[in-house]
């Protein structure tokens, strides 16, 4: 599925720096009173900022936004494994590499709050797109039997979501897997039970590979089922233009995964070892 860069230039230069961070905390220390009024007035700068805070993984200190100043981690700052099982032994090799899966099974993977989303390492931002809700679910790629069928009605966590509604989604390292996503009341399957519609597929801290991460979008499922391909897009919220997406019914496809080009690798992103924010966007293009 993904091919890892052996050079750290092959990599996406990071969208934001660290500096405009920090001249931002100064200020809202320097203007405390002035910025929560204008926050008051302008429920549209506080989204904007809420945004700019989980792009580079900063957080508030309180859970209410008027009343947290922000908060950077500094580099010998450990993120935090709260909410997740004990990680299992990797094992394994290339397509059959069994990564983290959770102890308990699928506990590597936990819907989390926006305040607490700089505290993980490994971060995914899902939004609604489009008009109705869409079911999302999230599977590890090796499933409770330790067999390689997560995505066979292996789901370890779902959520519903509305257009322009937010969830936060953090992975323990070394886990694998993917998510797909329905308006209809289950996710359609092929005719084996597998999930088919538009998957979008993850590697985080990859054991195997050095921490290097992953991310792409595939249709191959859906079309390989003869079934509706439905719009996603997946960006890494801290590499500029990094993104992999399909539009309903594959109409346009960018470094993603379709029929056609099933057997090449290292379609998607490559991202460096370190911290992963991912801008998911469900109903893409629809």
């Amino acid at each position: 599925m993904l091919n890892y860069p052996q050079r750290l230039d092959e990599c996406s230069t990071p969208q934001f720096s660290r500096e405009i961070y920090l001249n931002l905390q100064g200020y809202i220390h320097r203007n405390e009173m002035h910025f929560v009024k204008t926050l008051e007035r302008s429920p549209g700068l506080k989204k904007t900022l809420e945004d700019l805070l989980w792009l580079q993984g900063a957080v508030l200190d309180t859970p209410n936004l008027l009343d947290g100043v922000i908060h950077t981690p500094k580099s010998n700052e450990a993120y935090t494994t709260s909410g997740f099982g004990a990680s299992t032994e990797p094992s394994g090799s290339g397509d059959t590499y069994v990564g983290n899966v959770g102890k308990l099974y699928g506990s590597n993977i936990i819907i989390i709050p926006l305040e607490q989303a700089n505290k993980y390492e490994y971060v995914a931002k899902f939004t609604g797109s489009t008009p109705g809700e869409w079911k999302v679910v999230i599977w590890n790629k090796i499933g409770p039997d330790g067999k390689m069928d997560g995505w066979y009605g292996n789901a370890c966590c779902s959520f519903a979501l509305a257009a322009g509604q937010t969830k936060y989604v953090a992975f323990a390292p070394n886990s694998q897997g993917g998510w797909a996503m329905t308006k209809t009341a289950s996710i359609p399957k092929d005719q084996n039970g597998g999930y088919a519609s538009t998957w979008g597929e993850f590697d985080f801290g990859s054991a195997e590979n050095d921490g290097w991460s992953g991310f792409d979008v595939s249709a191959i499922q859906a079309q390989h089922a003869h079934l509706e391909v439905q719009g996603m897009q997946i960006c890494s919220a801290l590499n500029k233009g990094l993104c992999s997406y399909i539009t309903k019914d594959a109409k346009v496809v960018h470094n993603a995964y379709t029929i056609s080009t099933a057997e090449i690798g290292g379609i998607g992103g490559n991202l460096f070892p370190g911290p992963v924010r991912l801008a998911v966007e469900i109903g893409f293009g629809e």
